[in-house]
């Protein structure tokens, strides 16, 4: 129009998200049961892991960027020479490793409530002495699961995770649930986690075990980056 200064419209740009990560440390106040592949019955709480407890190291290491992330869970445990029972056992003990790695992608978010579908593997390595017999093993899993937390407000919420599959065992799956707190850079945790593997008898772990459980409390922190 005369005049007037024509002003031509600002280019759209588009909002690009960041890698936002975290890492977690904890501890798992887990007891392990099951039956190995002889027979012998297994059931040891956490009381006698901590009095025959050698090393451990848990943890978790995420990153996210939009609706995608990963993430990876590792557990190691090395439990002492000299866990003595009265019933089938002789003595037992065991070393494992667990790293579950995995790609999430959040279907839902909204002010309370967050969910992610999930799909990875979990490795699990085994090397137990059961009687004075002392074997290894190791098996790979697909697994799917669904993961995520309600927040009942802007501090307090609720995580949990389910997962399940199958692979070189029969099936394998793992539940959580918790209740945790935000702090400014980091969240404290706690909850209940179950963990178990039905073996095929032909693989690696069905040389070992048929079943094979660990569950129990988790106490742990969350840092945010």
């Amino acid at each position: 129009f005369a005049g007037g200064d024509v002003v031509p419209p600002e280019p759209m740009v588009e909002e690009v998200s960041e890698w936002s990560t975290s890492a977690s440390i904890y501890m798992w106040a887990a007891g392990i049961s099951g039956e190995t592949a002889r027979g012998d019955e297994i059931d040891i709480s956490f009381s006698d892991i901590l009095d025959n407890f050698k090393m451990a190291f848990m943890g978790n290491v995420a990153a996210q960027k939009g609706k995608w992330g990963v993430e990876s869970d590792i557990v190691y445990m090395h439990l002492g020479n000299d866990i003595d029972r009265s019933f089938l056992l002789q003595d037992f003990s065991f070393k494992a490793w667990i790293i579950t790695p995995m790609v999430t992608y959040a279907f839902l978010e909204d002010d309370h409530l967050t969910l992610k579908g999930l799909a990875g593997t979990r490795y699990l390595y085994m090397k137990p002495r059961v009687n004075n017999r002392e074997t290894s093993g190791n098996n790979w899993d697909a697994i799917v699961g669904i993961k995520g937390d309600y927040a009942f407000n802007e501090k307090w919420f609720m995580p949990f995770h389910f997962d399940v599959g199958t692979g070189e065992t029969d099936v394998t799956w793992q539940a959580f649930a918790g209740v945790g707190y935000k702090y400014e850079s980091f969240d404290l945790m706690a909850g209940y986690r179950y963990l178990e593997w039905n073996f095929d008898e032909n693989d690696q772990g069905g040389k070992i075990f048929n079943d094979l459980t660990i569950s129990g409390p988790v106490i742990g922190a969350k840092f945010r980056f």
